[in-house]
């Protein structure tokens, strides 16, 4: 009996403890292979950059594949139908010949058996069991994927933050879902062929095994993007329950599992010790700011501090230390429970020059979750309850005029994070022209990028900085730029904006009003009286009614992408930079113009930044 053209093979004991010693080498390989690879490739490109001749005398001077080896690569392939190669068919009879020569051969000595065993087996139950156990064996290197501390090996070894290993994470996911469904539809199949579907159902290494396959699919479901993005924090209380609970169901599935799923709980416990150990308890200000629904918060910095170091536009995950902690300085933030459950899941961006500043600037849009938590601690401290009730409520304008809450707390600081730690300010220098395109909230991570290009290599002695940068920020109106602290600003910070534009897209910062409620419009210009109301609707920022007030170019209307790409790329030769913090749609339709100029050959750092678990 079979199925498949598969054998249902009644092994005896000894040929069972065969079947076993091989599915382990299977599964050992899978586990390992990732790794090793990777370290290659990281040896690959170390020697590659040390090397001064072997690579360049086959690669040419500049590291490119020179016409040689491509030419001589063509001439050895290239045969017609009489020639030396034969036709087709000969050849195709070749290739077999020497495919099955290759799979007869032995992987590696020490009877881990032959190529074509590990590629092709008859027993069913073999092919059922590798299934399984090849999904298990990748569960390290998943949750390895998946873990943000920057001395994690994969992050060392291919230079990539956790938020761009983020998507391999999801995708090895997949995969291990994909196995372990197979795994279990094999099997059932074989329970209902042999008769043994009621017996083995009642079994609790099924059971687990079930239980286990449910577990994965609800944490493949509830990690999808429709999902993350209307519920963050359900999405990662989940995960990181759910994964745990994986572990403990899967151990208890099998033992031959237990291995690899204590390697992924080592892994686990390890990094969240090594996070929690490296975390900073900072004194911290919560604001809301007038006429928008951002919180604002303010992370001190003493002389001297380590977190001085950390990079500008990079992101920070807080949470409060204890709830005693919590409800000892004031009672009622300390009676906010969601402040502590969810602050740790949600990512904030470094909106400041930590050394320059001396503080971390985090800015957020409460909607629900940590940033609801944290806006409505700080409206407690309003009016009697105003802001907080405002915010409750879901109106746009949650702090009442004249009131600017604000409450002290300590906060628990994880990172930094992200692929903004990789940006030197020395790395700027390679690029002749950089544009950044932010759009809401994103100033966060355009602005500090900005600040340091300009400010920073404008301040070193003897700069001769030939950078041009352009910063295009589109905001629905003037109060939601008000946490910049520009020309005038609070803590004399150096002016937002380019004295020094060069009128071709180089130094400045261009303002986009887009409107908000029934005034939105996609059109470049509004009516005179529109725009006098955007530009005049908040007291903060009234003064922005002067296109070249507070350094910045004021605009109404959306941003043109395709005029603003155009202008950075044509006429130039040079590398560009383009970095884009904003709504999906936005960068999709920056993505799509700047493609445009990528197939023409244009030389390009391309930098889209997202958050991830």
């Amino acid at each position: 009996m079979g199925f498949l053209g598969y054998a249902f093979v009644n092994l005896d004991e000894e040929g069972k403890i065969a079947r076993r010693v091989q599915l382990d080498h299977h599964a050992n390989v899978a586990l390992w292979t990732p790794l090793v690879l990777l370290l290659l490739c990281r040896v690959v490109v170390v020697a590659r950059r040390l090397s001064t001749g072997a690579f360049a005398s086959e690669y040419g001077p500049a590291g490119r594949m020179s016409p040689l080896p491509r030419a001589r690569l063509a001439r050895e392939f290239e045969v017609g139908s009489s020639g030396a190669g034969g036709n087709w068919k000969q050849r195709m009879a070749k290739t077999m010949r020497l495919a099955q020569w290759w799979a007869d051969d032995d992987v590696m000595s020490g009877g881990w058996g032959t190529r074509g065993e590990w590629i092709n087996v008859s027993d069913y139950l073999h092919l059922t069991k590798r299934f399984g156990i090849i999904a298990a064996s990748q569960l390290p290197f998943h949750y390895l994927l998946s873990l943000k501390p920057r001395f994690n090996p994969i992050q060392l070894l291919t230079g990539l933050s956790h938020e761009q290993l983020n998507p391999f994470h999801r995708l090895l996911g997949r995969l291990i879902i994909m196995l372990l469904l197979l795994h279990a539809s094999f099997y059932l199949n074989f329970f209902v062929r042999a008769s043994l579907l009621t017996k083995r159902t009642r079994d609790f290494d099924v059971i687990f095994g079930v239980l286990s396959l449910l577990l994965l699919i609800t944490l493949g479901t509830t990690s999808l993007a429709y999902i993350r993005e209307r519920s963050y924090s359900i999405f990662y209380t989940l995960h990181i329950s759910g994964s745990l609970v994986l572990l403990a169901t899967l151990s208890q599935h099998t033992a031959h599992l237990r291995a690899y799923v204590l390697t992924a709980l080592g892994l686990h416990a390890a990094f969240t010790y090594l996070r929690e150990a490296h975390a900073l308890t900072l004194p911290a200000t919560l604001t809301l700011l007038p006429h928008t629904r951002l919180i604002r918060v303010r992370l001190t910095l003493p002389p001297a501090h380590p977190a001085r170091r950390w990079r500008p536009a990079s992101h920070v995950y807080v949470h409060r230390p204890t709830a005693a902690a919590a409800g000892a300085a004031d009672g009622s933030l300390g009676a906010t429970a969601a402040l502590t459950r969810f602050l740790r899941s949600n990512p904030f961006t470094v909106a400041s020059l930590p050394d320059r500043d001396g503080e971390l600037l985090l800015v957020a849009r409460a909607r629900c979750g940590a940033t609801r938590a944290l806006a409505e601690a700080a409206a407690a401290a309003g009016a009697a309850g105003d802001g907080a009730e405002a915010l409750r409520a879901g109106e746009q304008d949650v702090v009442p005029e004249g009131v600017t809450p604000r409450r002290e707390v300590a906060l628990r600081v994880h990172g930094p994070y992200g692929a903004a730690r990789w940006m030197a300010p020395k790395w700027w220098a390679d690029f002749e022209r950089v544009l950044l395109i932010a759009g809401g909230i994103g100033g966060t991570f355009t602005v500090p990028v900005w600040r340091e290009i300009v400010e920073c290599e404008a301040g070193c002695a003897g700069s001769t900085r030939r950078t041009k940068v352009r910063m295009v920020w589109a905001v629905k109106k003037p109060a939601e730029a008000g946490w910049v602290g520009w020309s005038d600003g609070e803590d004399g910070r150096q002016e937002i904006g380019g004295e020094g534009d060069d009128g071709q897209g180089g130094d400045r910062v261009e303002l986009y009003l887009t409107g908000s409620g029934d005034r939105v419009t996609g059109d470049e210009s509004m009516e005179l009286e529109e725009r006098q109301d955007l530009l005049e609707d908040d007291e903060n920022i009234g003064r922005l009614s002067n296109d070249t007030a507070l350094g910045a170019v004021i605009k109404t209307g959306r941003p043109r992408l395709r005029q603003i790409v155009d202008e950075t790329f044509s006429g130039h030769g040079g590398k560009v930079a383009v970095l884009v913090c904003g709504p999906d749609d936005m960068v999709k339709s920056l993505r799509r113009e700047v493609g445009r100029w990528v197939w023409q050959g244009a030389d390009l750092f391309w930098h889209a930044e997202a958050f991830g678990l």
